[in-house]
C-alpha cells in the first residue's frame, strides 16, 4: 500500500496493491474517512477486523523509523535486522553434490573466469566492487556478441573515485550493448540499498543438456 502510486512507482520501479489517495484508476484505492497523514516522530497504526485487533505496530518502540526502511514483521518481532527499498532478503540454503572450483586470486583466477565466461551460454550476471580488467571486459563482449544475456553491477563510489581504467571497461561493455548498474544514491533522492557493494561474484547459467 502507497500514500500515492506516482510517488510508489518513481522509487520502487512498480505500482503498489493499493494507494491511499488517487492519483491512478487501474489501482485499488483504500476506503479511508478523512486525512491520513503519520507522524515521523512517534505514531502508531493498528488493524483491526470489526472490534477485533489484529495487529499493531507503534514508533518508536516497534520499529526505527527512517527514510527507505522497509519494516518486516517475523516471528512475532518487529525489525529484527533493518532493511533499506532494494535490499534482498534471502533465507540460507544447503546444496549438495554441487562441484566446487577453488583457486587463488590474483595468481590463477584470470584463466578461471576467462573458462567461466567462454563457456556461458545462456547469462551472465557480474557483480564487482571495482572493474578494471579490459582482457575480460572483452571476454563478456564476446559472450554478448555470441547471444549469452550479461548484465554488470559495479560500486558507484569506490574509494578513490570510478578509475581511467573502469571508464575504459564501461566503454568496452557500453558498445556491446552490455547494461552497466551502479550502486550509489541517485541525484541525492532515492537512496542506495546498501552503504556500498564490495560483492564479487559472477554467476553464469547453462541450458540443461539431454
Amino acid at each position: 500500500m502507497a500514500q500515492k502510486l506516482t510517488d510508489y512507482e518513481a522509487v520502487h520501479g512498480e505500482k503498489p496493491d493499493f494507494e491511499i489517495y488517487n492519483s491512478d484508476p487501474g489501482v485499488s484505492d483504500m476506503i479511508r474517512t478523512g486525512t491520513l497523514k503519520m507522524a515521523n516522530s512517534g505514531d502508531e497504526l493498528v488493524l483491526m477486523r470489526g472490534v477485533a485487533k489484529i495487529q499493531e505496530v507503534s514508533w518508536p518502540g516497534d520499529v526505527v523509523s527512517g527514510e527507505g526502511r522497509v519494516h518486516v514483521y517475523s516471528d512475532g518481532i518487529w525489525d529484527e535486522r533493518p532493511y533499506y527499498i532494494g535490499q534482498s532478503r534471502f533465507e540460507p540454503e544447503t546444496f549438495y553434490d554441487v562441484p566446487v572450483t577453488v583457486f587463488a586470486a590474483p595468481d590463477c583466477s584470470y584463466t578461471e573466469l576467462k573458462s567461466l565466461v567462454e563457456n556461458s551460454k545462456s547469462s551472465l550476471d557480474i557483480n564487482v566492487y571495482e572493474f578494471a580488467g579490459t582482457s575480460i571486459a572483452g571476454l563478456l563482449a564476446e559472450a554478448s556478441g555470441r547471444g549469452v544475456d550479461v548484465d554488470v553491477l559495479v560500486e558507484g563510489s569506490p574509494v578513490g573515485g570510478v578509475s581511467d581504467e573502469e571508464r575504459g571497461v564501461c566503454s568496452i561493455l557500453g558498445s556491446a550493448g552490455i547494461p552497466i548498474l551502479s550502486m550509489e544514491t541517485e541525484n541525492g533522492v532515492f537512496h542506495a540499498p546498501y552503504r556500498y557493494d564490495h560483492a564479487k561474484y559472477g554467476p553464469c547459467r547453462n541450458p540443461l543438456r539431454k
